[in-house]
């Protein structure tokens, strides 16, 4: 779905506007529910909450099937709308469960596992949304994206917790009194302020987040403009991205528990510039391919290291809302975006927008030199860095 709706509403609008602003439907839930979703976590069965909402979100896609054209490009907003809804709740529940059933040591190895897990379908979706575009329409895409989410569903209920050594994640009840729900809230912002590094955490992700979608809104535009080839076929690009994601997972995991994160995030987003310099200047399809491959590869580096300082320096109880935070500081990055690139116009090409992204990523390694202090070896706990 992130090929096919883009990609759709593009080619039905012609306007760079009406995709950036599908994209900011995506960003809105994160005012909404970001705040509440760590406490809902933390506080119910975190497996009954993802089963929900991928169902939610399975039913939710399928509204696509009455999207024809410009007079029915309202329901491409719905369902951005609704999906990301599903996703703030499911996310920091899969955190909760993550961090309640994975021993410390293993952090870094489970992070690794799961972004090889989500790079698959990084490298996959794109591709397959791309030729059943160019082959049958966006049609069997949707059909396709809702059968993904009944899967995850089948999968989630053969989880089995309590059992194997994993721990019991006990249903809870969520308080009545709505300052006890602020106080909550506002615990998880407090302690991140507290750790050096989990602000790092947050500063580069709000970045990333940035980057990632000013490169997301410009790339259906930039292909045909300075690579000659369809705007479709930015599937292709964005498949290639994925594999080099899925790349540095498979390198990393073998290595897990013996990497430290700090240098994991500071040696991903330096490939990450040199890969969207390049990108910026080529001129060639082929070539685009070879940069985005590196380029996904520096964004798989980047946040298997940022996810393992977020869970080794967060304690248990506080995993959820720390988790959710970190999510609402990347979507309300991603809704600067959208008003930046709205601000921007036809001010600045394509090409130049993504040369600006180059230097904010470089002005981001220098802050993370400066405000984290590598160390060899296993890293330090939250508590330990308080």
């Amino acid at each position: 779905m992130e090929v096919t709706l883009p990609v759709w509403v593009g080619l039905v609008t012609k306007s760079s506007s009406q995709v950036a602003g599908v994209a900011a439907a995506e960003l809105l839930p994160a005012i909404l529910v970001g705040p509440l979703s760590g406490v809902i976590a933390e506080r119910f069965n975190p497996k009954i909450i993802m089963v929900l909402t991928d169902l939610f979100r399975a039913f939710a896609v399928l509204l696509l099937l009455e999207f024809h054209g410009a007079g029915t490009a309202y329901l491409a907003y719905i369902v951005s709308f609704l999906l990301s809804f599903g996703t703030r709740l499911f996310i920091p529940a899969q955190s909760v469960l993550v961090r309640k059933t994975i021993r410390d040591k293993d952090i870094q190895k489970a992070q690794g596992v799961l972004h090889v897990a989500s790079s698959v379908s990084l490298a996959l979706g794109p591709a397959l949304g791309g030729t059943l575009i160019l082959s049958m329409g966006p049609i069997p895409t949707v059909i396709t994206d809702s059968g993904t989410f009944i899967l995850s569903t089948l999968l989630l209920l053969d989880i089995r917790q309590g059992t194997d050594g994993l721990a019991v994640c006990k249903k809870l009840t969520l308080p009545s009194s709505e300052t006890s729900i602020k106080a909550d809230v506002m615990v998880a912002f407090h302690y991140l302020l507290e750790s050096r590094r989990l602000v790092v955490v947050a500063v580069v992700t709000a970045i990333l987040t940035l980057v990632g979608f000013i490169w997301f809104t410009v790339d259906v535009f930039y292909v045909g403009t300075y690579l000659g080839v369809p705007g479709e076929a930015v599937g292709y690009l964005w498949a290639a991205s994925g594999l080099g994601d899925l790349l540095a997972g498979l390198l990393i995991v073998p290595r897990a528990g013996k990497l430290n994160s700090a240098y994991l995030v500071i040696g991903g987003l330096l490939v990450r510039t040199m890969a969207l310099f390049s990108y910026s200047v080529i001129g060639d399809f082929w070539y685009a391919l070879w940069i985005c491959l590196l380029a996904g590869f520096g964004d798989g580096m980047a946040s298997i290291g940022l996810s393992t300082m977020a869970m080794q320096h967060s304690s248990p109880g506080v995993i959820g809302r720390v988790s959710s935070t970190l999510d609402i500081v990347g979507q309300f990055s991603g809704i600067g975006a959208t008003a930046l690139i709205a601000a921007i116009g036809s001010s600045s090409t394509p090409r130049q927008d993504l040369q600006a992204c180059g230097v904010l990523l470089s002005a981001t390694i220098v802050f993370v030199l400066s405000w984290t202090r590598p160390t060899s070896g296993h890293e330090r706990t939250h508590d330990d860095d308080v």
